[in-house]
């Protein structure tokens, strides 16, 4: 068996053949996508079943058609916020070692001032994937939301990225505006390749702009024989929720039964799916004390909220069209069948209200706030409004508890797809814990490249994820044994997996727990029924875990000066 290097595998890619017969030679799939090209497309605060494929009414053709002639892994585990989740994605590691134990923009407590896990950008001692696949020999590329550092040794061109296009802090308008979220920061800060953007294009939209830019990374490059690593980093869905009149004239009419109702319908389809078990209790629609059961609303109030969903609906599918942009395109360049695609969200649905990030700023930040923008139900989702979809997040998680910023498994669990040349196809997991570290090792593995011990002269932190590959080969259900533990903690919310249990503590806010909970993942994933007090001696051993996940990983509990 011979396998092709250099010119000749770049011309067997270009006519994308799944195999050849070259002078008595005999190539096979598997020599053509021995360094495939990867592409990872990442959704900014998603819900678990805003896709057709996981239960969702939302039309994402593409995204599913990836799940069916791929791998569609169910019990995938984030961080409850972006950064968090992105710092795992690209290190491989604990968020607290590669320094986003908590986003760079939220009060920390005085005793994680300083600490290492705090920092608030992407650590020198923690190695990207990017950078390691650079110097493997792949184009890297990048477009959309970073959020892992202002400054500019933290910045995606400083951190392995040959070109990018990037939104360096958490969200902003997704038209030209450049409007940020933060009195602080009221413009937008964006880079080209390192340099500040100064302006936006008049016809900027955010995913379409991304998708553009990322075809155009790619065609650049085209005539070389180096694989390409693309991250695009959408920042769809993500309030403010905006989209082209267009889109959002196809969703009218179609949230007018209310979110209660929505979360009905996507559970059961969930389990017709097979991703949520028949005979498991869904957690029960609760809305928070600032929204009120639908059947209590107004007809006006019906109107402003199924608007918002209608817009946000509209993100959703115009991202999943702008996939299949991208999809499309690598097929007619013949690079679409030697490429990896993996597909997650970066947490669960934002249910917050932005106006609250203002309020911190004081009562004239507030004020300011509403001043600044038009916030009428006749301009929600154009460029000056600036608006969030709230109560309809934990319609968008579906069966799960909660939404983003929770450690309950609405804020910390995504759908996974993967597609990839001879992997398996059609293929649903419904029992493999995996974790966002597992995404490095996993392109490392395809890649052929080796995660460094030292860099610069810096110590790097190992991976503690595992490469997925024998999944998505078919080689094996799982890549972690039930012994596997996985903790994840932030602003005084902290959980842990092991195996089929799960323990919870959300110690503020408003799905506050009193004390530890403790579920069984297998036979309730909506955590439904707290087993703490039945199972003290599993409880025990949950409560262990989670202080050795602490010891290992820097994390600091957040202790607050009392109030007098």
């Amino acid at each position: 068996m011979a396998y092709l290097t250099g010119k000749y595998r770049a011309g067997i890619r270009s006519k994308a053949l799944l195999g050849a017969l070259i002078g008595g030679l005999v190539f096979s799939p598997l020599a053509v996508a021995e360094r495939p090209n990867i592409v990872l497309i990442v959704a900014d605060d998603m819900g678990y079943t805003d896709l057709g494929v996981t239960g969702g009414e939302i039309d994402t053709p593409n995204l599913d058609k990836m799940a069916h002639e791929g791998l569609l892994i169910s019990d995938f585990q984030v961080a409850p916020q972006c950064s968090p989740t992105r710092s795992m994605m690209l290190s491989g590691t604990d968020s607290h070692l590669a320094g986003m134990g908590q986003m760079a923009e939220w009060k920390k407590a005085p005793n994680q001032q300083g600490q290492p896990g705090y920092v608030g950008y992407l650590r020198d001692d923690v190695m990207p994937i990017s950078e390691t696949l650079k110097n493997a020999g792949y184009r890297t590329y990048m477009v959309g939301k970073w959020h892992l550092g202002l400054d500019e040794p933290h910045m995606p061109h400083s951190r392995g990225f040959e070109k990018s296009f990037v939104m360096l802090k958490g969200g902003a308008s997704h038209f030209g505006t450049q409007k940020g979220y933060t009195p602080d920061k009221p413009i937008a800060p964006y880079r080209d390749n390192g340099k500040e953007v100064e302006s936006l294009p008049k016809d900027f939209f955010s995913t379409d702009f991304y998708t553009d830019k990322v075809i155009e990374y790619i065609d650049e490059d085209r005539n070389d024989d180096k694989p390409f690593f693309a991250y695009v980093a959408y920042t769809a869905p993500h309030w403010p929720i905006q989209a082209p009149d267009s889109w959002i004239d196809k969703y009218k009419g179609r949230y007018a039964e209310g979110y209660e109702k929505l979360v009905q319908q996507r559970t059961e389809r969930a389990k017709a799916l097979g991703l949520f078990p028949e005979d498991a209790a869904p957690y029960a629609f609760t809305p928070l004390k600032i929204h009120k059961s639908w059947d209590s609303l107004t007809d006006e109030q019906k109107a402003v909220s199924s608007r918002k969903m209608e817009i946000y609906a509209a993100m959703v599918a115009n991202m999943d069209f702008n996939i299949g942009r991208l999809l499309e395109h690598l097929k007619e360049i013949g690079e679409y069948d030697n490429t990896l695609f993996v597909f997650m969200s970066d947490n669960g649905p934002e249910g917050g209200n932005p106006i609250n990030i203002w309020k911190r700023y004081g009562e004239q930040a507030a004020n300011d706030w509403k001043a600044t923008y038009d916030l009428s139900f006749e301009n929600m989702g154009r460029p000056n409004s600036f608006a969030a979809y709230q109560e309809w997040a934990q319609a968008s998680a579906g069966p799960f508890r909660d939404f983003k910023g929770t450690v309950t498994e609405g804020g910390i669990r995504s759908p996974l797809i993967v597609k990839y040349p001879g992997g398996v196809m059609g293929k649903v997991n419904t029992t493999a814990l995996t974790t966002v570290m597992d995404i490095a090792p996993t392109f490392l593995e395809v890649a052929d490249a080796e995660h460094p011990e030292t860099y610069n002269g810096i110590k790097i932190y190992p991976h503690k994820g595992k490469s997925l590959m024998p999944m998505i080969r078919g080689e094996a259900e799982a890549v972690h044994d039930s012994d596997y533990a996985v903790g994840v903690e932030i602003a005084e919310k902290q959980a842990l997996r092991k195996g089929d249990w799960k323990l919870v503590w959300v110690k503020v806010g408003p799905v506050k727990t009193d004390g530890w909970q403790l579920f069984n993942m297998a036979k309730d994933p909506g955590e439904t029924t707290n087993l703490a007090d039945a199972n003290p001696e599993k409880l025990a051993e949950m409560k262990q875990e989670w202080e050795d996940y602490v010891a290992e990983n820097g994390v600091v509990i957040a202790e607050w000066p009392k109030q007098k």
